[in-house]
């Protein structure tokens, strides 16, 4: 059994493997939908997406997802 940590993305607590990194949670299911036009902050810091890769999610971190939307 591997090892895991807790985290809250938009509110929603959810358990993930240590060493899981934001690019990884974004893209291998943990998030749902087009990644065009989304914002990550990660307790409450933006995280460019260049940056992704670097940042490894520890246990407790708050992330906030959203997703830009076009209305009038």
């Amino acid at each position: 059994m591997s090892a895991s940590v807790t985290i809250e993305i938009n509110g929603e607590r959810r358990g993930i493997q240590v060493g899981t990194s934001l690019r990884t949670l974004m893209h291998e299911g943990q998030i749902r939908g087009d990644l065009f036009g989304v914002a990550v902050a990660v307790n409450n810091a933006v995280v460019p997406r260049d940056k992704w890769d670097d940042l490894e999610l520890m246990d407790g971190d708050k992330i906030l997802v959203i997703q830009a939307t076009q209305g009038g």
